[in-house]
Order: structure tokens, then C-alpha cells, then sequence
């Protein structure tokens, strides 16, 4: 009896041991421990003796993730402007869902610093994609002011983590390698107090699919496969009667490929494969055509009314590559003999004096090549009388498409037609004897002018023309459109009338004509250019705007309100701005606000400053009224600091303003918000003047 009572209660706790260890959502809030305000920074868990990253979200504020009680995490919590947070936590299902609170301590800066004041700074490398730490990274550090390597070594107390004693205001250079990760190198210059991470993106790779088979019968044969870039990559394999595919996974890369199969008694085959982006599977599965020796094409030419042999020129052309196999003039009695590789395509061109010409592709003749294969060509005669026309590159002599004008030089009738490069000569019937000024044109070539006499003519009489042009400037498709910007005063909210504004492309400085009036400047921009518009006034700073057209036509902005600031405000430091409350009285459908974010907001902060209540209640107000404006807030900071951690401010400030009107009772399906972190810049992130522009949030009025 006492033995199964201790079986029973080995069981029971084994049923309970087990309950213990269920996995339970944790949920993690971050504070600032100064002001207790709310952060949202970045967070790293590992499990003891485990190299993989927990995932986790972020959902209101709170971070979510699962975890097992009893088990040892490393947590590392990470923000700008704050000492980065390293602890081990052992957690435990809570009864009340309590979050479980972190607090970031701020950094504390100091007129003298520290000549260590980098020594000991921590780098982590982590997957782009998984945003998890790599444990199995390398890195090598080189000093570029003496070109030593500097050490480095594992972190203590992070795994997969490395430290080095680095100074800030040096630029060092660093690569960092992965297996089956893209190679990263750079340039790192570090904040103090706050951990550097290098994001890896994974190397893509793609599944290909290759089959050999005989060119004649269709059925699959043994063969030896190797595919090479001739540089560092390389993948071999072999079929047999049983396995027949080779079924690498090669990576992705600009670099070619070369395709070399061999197979006892064919033809080696040798192939070029591109492989920049990743393919469907449709066309990343390759039938190789094998031919144990070349099969021959006989062409024989006749004429169609007397079924007689005739002269002509004979010409085949390999599809594949291009090339002529051969290329016979004025052929006696019209036959010719050509070899041919059955893995290939073939066009067959014949043409003879006072003859309509033929073009016609092999397969259509031959769905299936024989080793022996006769083509019989019939011609039918001319009766009429043609202008045959065709155009070629000057220097390599190959075909090009082009359009041709054709003048008539006593009527002044003129037409139009086109001749593609991958077809026969066009004909053009003329029916009156006369001078012909013919204009040819082609894309991306010099146009040419020729004269053809054609005044005295006889029956069925050919006047052939090749145009070769020389190669010059594409002409490229050019969209303009119609940019409308108004400029006022900041305060007064007057138009500024007597602005000098000037506008140009930004890669050639060429300056572009636009017209100003009453504070409105009007400007037509190509939409595949960047432009950059200059505003300058006496009595107000300077205003820069880069404008990439094409990103403002795809938005709708094609009119913006620019509000410049007086000189005698510029004295109030950028936190203490002045708010202009009736900055939003005007705005109209298609119209672009933009506000510096320090109007706002605090450094590194998404707190609302009481300041702006009064202008956003007055938005408030306005979309109440109006209720078909809707209204898009995007927010925006410089390149300054971690890019997620940017990423992250610009959507928290475009949500919190977005919160302050629906807590006004704007509805909020009139209200859109997002973020772009760093990525569209009004001006280069190279002073401080310019990167205070570049923090900003727009309002696009829709």
C-alpha cells in the first residue's frame, strides 16, 4: 500500500512539473525612470544555452512574447539616449496580467568627456529579416588612422554579442561576415552609450531544375552537369536512367552563370544562364537538346509560276544567338547545304531579283528535325513595283527597327511605315515614277536622310535601301507635370511676394524656367527627374526643396504650402517655437503642410508639447466643418541614430497626432497616419540646419 502511495505522488508531481513548464504570453512594458513616460525601444531575449532570438511584438505600447517559467533569459533592451539595459530574468505567470516593468536610465553627458568614454561599446550583428542575433558572425574592425586591426572579442554578457574599445568621432572600417548571409562593410562611427547593430541580409537563393534529353527522339538521357560563374561559385551533378534531373540550389547574383553538359556520345553543350532575381518555377526548369552529330537543312529555290530553279540569296539565321550560319549571294540554281544544332531555333530567309521575298521560321517548317532535311523555297515573281527598306547599326551591322517617312518629291505626298529588326525588309509599293526623299528613324540613333530615283521604272523593279545609322542619345519618354508651391510668412500667414526663387535638376544644376507671382511659383517638372528649388529672401531664412517628382506624383502632391520663418524669430531656439495657430485656415484638397517636428515634439520623444494643442484643435475644428477633407499624416526624422529606432519615431509621432483629432471626435476613417523614418529627406544630412529640416511631419490634405 505505502509503495503505490509513493507511485501515485511521483505521478502527481510529474503532472505537475509539467504544468509548470506551459509556455505563457509575458507582456513587457519599458518606462523612462526619470519622468515614467513610455518608450518603445528595441528588445532582445535569449534563453540560456540557446543561440536563437525570441519573436516578439509590439502591441499598444506593451512588448508580447511567449516564454517558459523556470527557464533563464538574457534580456538586452536598447533606445536612444538611453544606457542600453542587460539583465537575466527568470520569469513567471503573473496573477494580476501585470506587465513586467523595465526602467531606461538616461545618459548623462558631461562637458569634459572621458578619453575611454568608447572603450568596452557593444556591437550586435542580427538577421534583417528575423531581427534575431547571429551567433555565428565574424567581425574585423581596421583603425584608418594608423591602419591597424582592432580587437574584438565576445561579449560577456550577451550572447552572440561582441565588444571593442572604440573611441567616438573616429570612423573605423568594418566587415562583418555570416555563413549564407550577404557580406556587410562599412563605415562605423559610434554613440556613446548605445549599442551598434549590423543588420545582415540573407544571400537568395533559387531551386533550378535541369533535364537532359536526345534533340531527335525526346527521350531523357545520363549526363554530366556543371554550372559555374567562373569566379567563386560552382554546382555539379549527374543524371542517370533512374534520377533524371539535377536539382541545385544556386544563388541569386548579378555575376552570369555558365552551363557546360556532358553525355557520353553527344555533342558538348555549353550555355549561358542569367540569374539576377529569383525565377518562377516555370522558367527555372532547363530541357537540354543533345545531338549526337549535326542533322543538315537542304534549301532549294524555285520559281513559283514555272517551278524552275532561280538565282537567289539564301540566309539563316540561329535565333539563339543571333548568328548567321550561313549566308549565301546570288547561289547558283538557288540551293544551299547548312548544318544545324537541333537544340536550337533557326529563321530562313530567300529573296531574288524580281521575286518576293520569303522569311519563315524553321520549327513552323519542321515541328521535329530529321538528321537529313529538305526545304523546298517557292518564289513568287514581282509584278509591281516596290521601295525595300531597312535599317542597321553602323558600326556592328546587325538590324534594327526603325520608322521610315517617304516623300514624293513632285506630289510632296508623304508616308509613314515601320520595319521591325527581327523581320524581312518592308516593301512600299510605288505606282508613279519620281524622286523619293526618304527620312529614317530609329530610337536611340541619328536620324539619316536618303534619296531614292526611282523616275524611270519597269515591271516588278525593287529599289532597295539599308539605312545605317550611327548610334546616339535615346530618346526617352518624358512626362511633365505642373507643380504648383506657395510661399508664406510662418507667422502672419501672408504671402511672401517678393521671393528670389530659383529651380534646377539636381544631378546636371541646369536651371529650369518657372513662373512666380504673388508669393505662387508654377513650374513644369519631368516626373522622372529630381529637382531642387531655391527661395531666398532679405528678410526671412533661406528655404531649400528637393522634390522628387516622381514620389510627390504618386502621392497626388502636386501643390504644397511652404511657410518660411522671420529672422527675428530665429533667434528663439527650436524647441521654443513660435506656433502659428492658423496655419491650417486655408488648406484645400491636394494641399501639402509641412511642420518641423520640434514645433511638437522634445528630442527622441512622442509626447505631445502643450504648445501645439491650440493649432491641432484648430485642424480638429476645420475637419469638422469640412467634412470631405481627409487628412494624411506622415511623420519623418534625419538619419541620426539606429534606422529602426528612427522608423519607430516617425510612426509613434504620426499616431499620437492622429490620437489627438479622434479624441476631438474627427471620425476616424478621415485620418490616415504612417511613418518614414529616415527615408525621404528634403534636404542631404550633412549639418545640423539640414537635419532639423528633415525632422518634420506633413499633413497631406486628400
Amino acid at each position: 500500500m505505502k509503495s503505490i502511495l509513493v507511485v501515485l505522488l511521483l505521478l502527481l508531481g510529474n503532472i505537475c512539473s509539467g504544468f509548470s513548464q506551459t509556455p505563457f504570453r509575458l507582456s513587457i512594458e519599458v518606462r523612462d525612470k526619470q519622468t515614467k513616460h513610455i518608450l518603445i525601444p528595441i528588445i532582445s531575449i535569449l534563453p540560456a544555452n540557446a543561440s536563437t532570438e525570441l519573436t516578439g511584438y509590439f502591441e499598444n505600447d506593451l512588448f508580447m512574447v511567449k516564454v517558459q517559467p523556470g527557464i533563464q533569459y538574457q534580456v538586452v533592451v536598447a533606445f536612444q539616449e538611453y544606457k542600453t539595459y542587460r539583465q537575466t530574468h527568470v520569469f513567471e505567470p503573473s496573477k494580476t496580467n501585470t506587465p513586467f516593468l523595465i526602467e531606461l536610465e538616461p545618459l548623462k553627458t558631461s562637458s569634459t568627456p572621458s578619453p575611454n568614454l568608447g572603450a568596452g561599446h557593444t556591437i550586435l550583428v542580427i538577421n534583417k529579416a528575423q531581427k534575431s542575433i547571429l551567433a555565428n558572425a565574424s567581425i574585423s574592425l581596421k583603425d584608418p588612422r594608423n591602419g591597424k586591426i582592432v580587437a574584438i572579442e565576445s561579449h560577456p554578457n550577451i550572447r552572440g554579442g561582441w565588444k571593442a574599445d572604440l573611441q567616438p568621432n573616429v570612423s573605423y572600417e568594418i566587415e562583418v561576415k555570416a555563413p549564407d548571409f550577404e557580406t556587410y562593410r562599412s563605415i562605423l562611427k559610434i554613440n556613446s552609450g548605445q549599442a551598434t547593430e549590423i543588420a545582415l541580409s540573407t544571400i537568395p537563393k533559387q531551386e533550378l531544375s535541369f533535364q537532359a534529353i536526345d534533340a531527335l527522339t525526346g527521350q531523357a538521357i545520363p549526363a554530366d552537369f556543371k554550372l559555374t560563374d567562373e569566379i567563386k561559385e560552382s554546382y555539379s551533378g549527374s543524371t542517370t536512367s533512374e534520377q533524371r534531373l539535377f536539382m541545385p540550389t544556386v544563388v541569386v547574383q548579378s555575376q552570369p552563370y555558365y552551363l557546360t553538359v556532358i553525355a557520353n556520345g553527344y555533342r558538348k553543350y555549353v550555355t549561358k544562364l542569367n540569374l539576377d532575381a529569383p525565377q518562377s518555377s516555370e522558367r527555372s526548369s532547363y530541357i537540354i537538346r543533345l545531338s549526337k552529330s549535326d542533322v543538315y537543312l537542304q534549301v532549294s529555290t524555285l520559281a513559283e509560276n514555272t517551278n524552275k530553279p532561280i538565282a537567289a540569296t539564301i540566309r539563316v539565321v540561329d535565333k539563339n544567338d543571333k548568328r548567321d550560319i550561313v549566308s549565301l549571294k546570288n547561289a547558283p540554281d538557288g540551293r544551299a547545304s547548312v548544318p544545324l544544332n537541333p537544340a536550337h531555333h533557326y529563321v530562313v530567309e530567300v529573296t531574288a531579283d524580281g521575286f518576293m521575298p520569303y522569311q519563315r521560321a524553321l520549327e513552323k517548317s519542321f515541328p521535329s528535325l530529321e538528321e537529313n532535311n529538305e526545304l523546298v523555297v517557292k518564289l513568287a515573281p514581282i509584278t509591281e513595283n516596290f521601295l525595300s527598306l531597312s535599317a542597321a547599326d553602323s558600326t556592328s551591322g546587325k538590324p534594327i527597327s526603325a520608322k521610315f517617312r517617304i516623300t514624293a518629291n513632285s506630289t510632296h505626298q508623304t508616308s509613314e511605315i515601320t520595319a521591325l529588326a527581327s523581320a524581312m525588309p518592308i516593301k512600299f509599293k510605288i505606282t508613279e515614277p519620281d524622286i523619293y526623299q526618304i527620312e529614317t528613324i530609329a530610337a536611340g540613333y541619328s536620324s539619316q536622310k536618303s534619296i531614292i530615283d526611282a523616275e524611270e521604272m519597269r515591271m516588278g523593279q525593287v529599289f532597295s535601301l539599308q539605312a545605317k545609322l550611327k548610334a546616339g542619345r535615346a530618346a526617352a519618354p518624358n512626362i511633365v507635370k505642373l507643380f504648383t508651391l506657395k510661399y508664406f510668412d510662418s507667422q502672419t500667414q501672408r504671402p511672401l511676394v517678393r521671393l528670389k526663387v530659383k529651380v534646377f535638376e539636381e544631378s546636371t544644376r541646369r536651371a529650369i524656367p518657372a513662373k512666380f507671382y504673388k508669393g505662387v511659383l508654377e513650374v513644369k517638372l519631368a516626373l522622372s527627374k529630381t529637382y531642387v528649388i531655391e527661395a531666398y529672401h532679405p528678410n526671412y531664412e533661406e528655404n531649400t526643396l528637393r522634390i522628387e517628382t516622381s514620389v510627390w506624383a504618386q502621392r497626388g502632391e502636386f501643390l504644397a504650402n511652404l511657410y518660411l520663418l522671420s529672422l527675428k524669430h530665429t533667434t528663439t531656439s527650436a524647441a521654443k517655437s513660435v506656433i502659428n495657430e492658423r496655419i491650417f485656415d486655408n488648406i484645400k484638397t491636394g494641399q501639402s503642410v509641412t511642420i518641423e517636428d520640434n514645433v511638437y515634439f522634445d528630442q527622441s520623444s512622442y509626447i505631445l508639447r502643450p504648445e501645439s494643442h491650440g493649432q491641432l484643435t484648430r485642424l480638429a475644428n476645420i475637419m469638422l466643418q469640412n467634412p470631405a477633407i481627409q487628412i494624411e499624416i506622415v511623420g519623418h526624422t534625419d538619419n541620426v541614430g539606429d534606422s529602426r529606432l528612427n522608423q519607430t519615431l516617425s510612426e509613434q509621432r504620426a499616431k499620437v497626432i492622429a490620437s489627438f483629432l479622434t479624441n476631438l471626435q474627427v471620425p476616424e476613417n478621415r485620418i490616415k497616419h504612417r511613418g518614414e523614418g529616415a527615408s525621404k529627406p528634403l534636404a542631404p544630412n550633412d549639418s545640423e540646419e539640414n537635419r532639423q529640416r528633415n525632422r518634420r511631419v506633413q499633413f497631406l490634405v486628400k
